[in-house]
């Protein structure tokens, strides 16, 4: 692929006399003719050689029928799918745009210089030549209305600083628009705008999803354009503000804008031929809710309350559904050890996160919703209930090993009776399941592998005889264990303990700090095996961490590590004699790293499947 990874379509409709044209300056922005599409929805099969005739050869045309803009892009994104690797970003071009030399290249470069942004535009200028003008530099929403308008609209060249660094738009115009690939193909258009209006939807719902539309002001590209029609215009404004808009912007700002369109339209053309077009789009039925989409999975609306906390299962959580191709979008709150409010503040704003999650679900009803903590325990389970959520809840520990609410028995029975139908919840490990069935009701319970970072390429770490603990101090910890371990390998390894909370441990060096997520990923990758002392735990975010840097680890032979690693796997520590304890770290050091990392490897293709299968559940 040509200029960094960049394919382009250009979306085609009976505009023979130009779209060469645009092909053509998109090959000399760099492009090659390989990495380029025309797809052509003129439904004109007698004039398919022409069109043929008209564009460069080696771009490839496919013919498809007429569903509109969104399906055209729609169509090129499945076209593109089939690349191998996958392209880094996708191109979009009407067919009558022409672009002024390092167009593209400045959208590409807007794009790797921010991560966070998920669709560039230019500064989009029309008119004659001599007689040119600004036709648009992205878009804002009208705060009342929620009509979508274009900034500097009309406005001339010189009064837009084009030298100016990329700036964040709620909005771009469709004529010209460079996608990053996994965005675009985790959120496809919405094909029931048909045409008009279904990139400022898109790019609403990429803002929701927190991702970024930014205009470049020195990227500039011309187009033809005659504004909307007045049948799209009234229809699709109230398609777009029954997904965005509020009650009252759907039922009394619509019709205004609608009726004060129509009149402006009428006065300037001194005609009625407005009228009808306009009734027929503000009176039809509107599409249903029903979005055509081929992706193979559902989208997943992640909600995560404790975005400190749990930032590495996140991490874990979103490469299962990246590498298995499940579009997601993330939603999340710190909690209040990590942010300057305090608990009622991070309370409303979990609410808020379930508020915002249901407008998201309204957008797109084939979404379904992930809680990776419930913050309230089974009170959360209400929340979504009452926000008119249905989706999946984690529990990763049935009885929390600290202080907790929302666990009490009647909660528990008043969430059975009212939400057995609209919420799911999910346990880690089969013990966990047992016990979540218990305490649940009529609730159900599935069980799903807990989510692990894709293989890596391991360095061979220096060689170390570092025995580490690392994790906060809880409860459930097995001090008798670990004084057995220093009382007889003091002398032979490094023994140090790293996390908030530890008391004094005769033979270990306590650290009893807070460790960093990176100093945590160092601790790991430099130990020469890790001790996991727990009495009790339904699954181990430490032990997880241990297979994805192939660090042999120390720990219960409890179902949730017998599932990953075997029956008998060295370190695995049976019965309850503290030589056991002994005897498994030098198992596992004398195993070394090589039977972790083939663990790691086959855990990762079962969450792929599991993971896969639950969101393509309907």
């Amino acid at each position: 692929m040509s200029i960094q990874g960049v394919v382009a379509v250009v979306v085609h409709h009976r505009s023979y006399d130009t779209v060469g044209r645009t092909v053509a300056s998109l090959i000399e922005q760099g492009l090659d003719t390989a990495d380029i599409v025309v797809i052509d929805n003129s439904e004109q099969p007698e004039r398919c050689p022409e069109l043929r005739q008209t564009i460069h050869d080696g771009v490839e045309i496919e013919f498809v029928e007429n569903r509109g803009y969104a399906a055209a892009i729609n169509a090129a994104i499945r076209y593109f799918r089939e690349r191998e690797p996958l392209p880094s970003f996708l191109l979009v071009a009407t067919h009558e745009t022409r672009t002024e030399p390092g167009a593209v290249g400045r959208l590409v470069e807007a794009l790797v210089a921010d991560a966070g942004a998920a669709v560039a535009g230019p500064t989009l200028v029309s008119g004659a030549e001599g007689e040119q003008f600004v036709w648009s530099t992205g878009g804002f929403i009208d705060p009342i209305t929620h009509v979508p308008k274009h900034h500097d609209h009309r406005a001339s060249l010189e009064e837009v600083d084009v030298e100016g660094k990329p700036r964040a738009r709620r909005w771009l115009d469709g004529a010209f628009l460079l996608y990053r690939w996994v965005d675009i193909e985790r959120h496809p258009l919405d094909e029931r705008f048909f045409v008009y209006m279904e990139e400022t939807d898109l790019h609403l719902r990429l803002g929701a999803a927190r991702r970024r539309a930014l205009w470049v002001p020195g990227s500039i590209v011309w187009q033809s354009s005659g504004g909307v029609p007045p049948y799209y215009f009234a229809r699709n404004i109230r398609l777009l503000l029954k997904k965005h808009g509020n009650l009252f912007q759907r039922t009394l700002a619509a019709p205004y804008m609608i009726a004060r369109r129509l009149l402006a339209t009428v006065v300037r053309s001194k005609s009625l031929a407005a009228v009808a077009p306009t009734l027929r789009g503000a009176l039809e039925r509107l599409p249903s809710d029903r979005i055509h989409d081929d992706r193979p999975a559902r989208p997943v609306i992640i909600i995560n309350p404790l975005a400190a906390a749990l930032a590495h299962y996140q991490e874990e959580t979103v490469a299962v559904f990246e590498a298995a191709g499940v579009p997601f979008s993330i939603l999340s709150v710190p909690e209040p050890s990590h942010a300057s409010t305090g608990r009622v503040a991070w309370l409303r704003g979990v609410n808020g996160l379930y508020s915002q999650a249901a407008k998201m679900v309204r957008r797109d009803p084939r979404s379904r919703v992930l809680v990776l903590w419930p913050a309230t325990g089974y009170v959360d389970l209400l929340l979504l209930a009452l926000h008119g959520l249905r989706g999946s809840v984690i529990l990763h520990d049935p009885h929390p090993l600290v202080r907790a609410i929302g666990y009490g028995a009647l909660v528990r029975r008043i969430a059975s009776r009212l939400c057995a139908r609209r919420i799911t919840l999910i346990a880690l490990s089969r013990g966990a399941a047992a016990e979540i069935t218990r305490d649940a009701g009529r609730i159900r319970v599935e069980t799903l592998p807990h989510p692990i970072l894709p293989p890596t390429e391991h360095t061979p770490p220096s060689p170390s005889q570092t025995v580490r603990v690392l994790g906060q101090f809880k409860k459930d910890r097995d001090l008798g264990a670990l004084a057995a371990i220093g009382e007889a390998l003091h002398d032979e390894f490094d023994l140090q303990v790293v996390g908030r909370g530890w008391p004094p441990v005769p033979g270990w060096t306590v650290e009893s700090r807070f460790a960093s997520e990176s100093e945590m990923d160092e601790l790991l990758q430099s130990s020469a095996a890790v001790v996991v002392p727990y009495r009790r735990f339904y699954q181990s975010g430490i032990g997880i961490r241990c297979l994805e840097h192939g660090t042999p680890l120390v720990a219960p032979a409890q179902d949730f590590l017998v599932e990953i690693l075997g029956t008998g796997a060295p370190g695995l520590v049976e019965g309850d004699a503290r030589s056991s304890w002994v005897d498994g770290v030098r198992q596992a050091m004398d195993a070394g790293r090589d039977p972790v990392i083939a663990a790691a490897a086959e855990w990762h293709t079962k969450c792929l499947r599991a993971w896969t299968d639950w969101a393509n559940r309907e």
